[in-house]
């Protein structure tokens, strides 16, 4: 009979809804805009032409995440899309 030994850290949680991370996936930068947070990431692509695609996960008041936008192909284009988002919820929210 064989034992097996793992090394893996017994307060991980193995569940169903278990944190990872993507592979490549860099957290750049956090910005606050009308009660909301914005977090921003980077991903660098595997194709031939290497380019860097922006994502910005978008987190409201109660800090759920309610807002997710990808593939920017700027930082700037990712945070004023967020923010126009942000915008358009706000006004349909006073409806």
């Amino acid at each position: 009979m064989a034992l097996f030994f793992g090394s893996h850290s017994h307060k991980q949680d193995l569940g169903k809804f278990r944190e990872s991370r993507r592979i490549g996936v860099q957290h750049d930068d956090q910005v606050t805009h009308d009660g909301y947070r914005f977090e921003l990431m980077s991903m660098k692509s595997n194709s031939p032409i290497n380019a860097i695609r922006y994502h910005v996960s978008i987190y409201g008041p109660q800090k759920l995440r309610v807002g997710y936008l990808r593939d920017f192909p700027s930082a700037s284009q990712a945070i004023s899309a967020a923010k126009r988002w942000v915008a358009d919820r706000q006004l349909t929210e006073k409806k």
